[in-house]
């Protein structure tokens, strides 16, 4: 197409089509690089996302995730072996709370107490825990006559 000024219009180039992104090839020529993404995917997702994982491991988005896609199974069990891993760390520290909460100074003490306080509720399901009634039957009450009919009871 030509423009009244003479100059043509450059048309715009047909859109490449999307290439299959597998991981085979960051894994055969960056194997170092592909173990190191598996690392991070294994991660949880709020303390590495996959924009950090690009960032640090120089690749592509649809490379971390074919890479993810590629090898669920073995993240799977990284993650399981990251929560194993944390518990015995978890369970150590508290050990070791235990021992020393009798002699830790009350500031301490009362932090220490909010903590495990929300760790218990946590664990216990309580703080997830939900319990909603909606009594959609409202009717009005007459409080006095109410409190006069308990009163003659007794």
């Amino acid at each position: 197409m030509v423009q009244p000024n003479g100059e043509s219009l450059s048309q715009p180039e047909p859109s490449k089509p999307k290439a299959k992104y597998t991981g085979e090839r960051l894994l055969r020529e960056r194997p170092l690089i592909y173990n190191r993404v598996v690392r991070l995917l294994a991660e949880p997702r709020e303390h590495v996302s996959i924009r950090e994982i690009c960032r640090q491991c120089h690749v592509t988005d649809d490379t971390v995730k074919a890479v993810e896609k590629r090898e669920a199974v073995p993240i799977a069990a990284r993650k399981e072996a990251l929560m194993i891993q944390a518990a015995r760390i978890a369970k150590l520290a508290y050990d070791r709370v235990e021992d020393q909460i009798d002699t830790a100074p009350l500031p301490q003490a009362v932090v220490t107490a909010g903590v495990f306080t929300d760790k218990f509720q946590l664990l216990s399901g309580d703080v997830t825990a939900r319990l909603e009634n909606f009594n959609f039957n409202i009717k009005p009450v007459d409080i006095a006559r109410e409190w006069n009919k308990f009163h003659e009871r007794f």
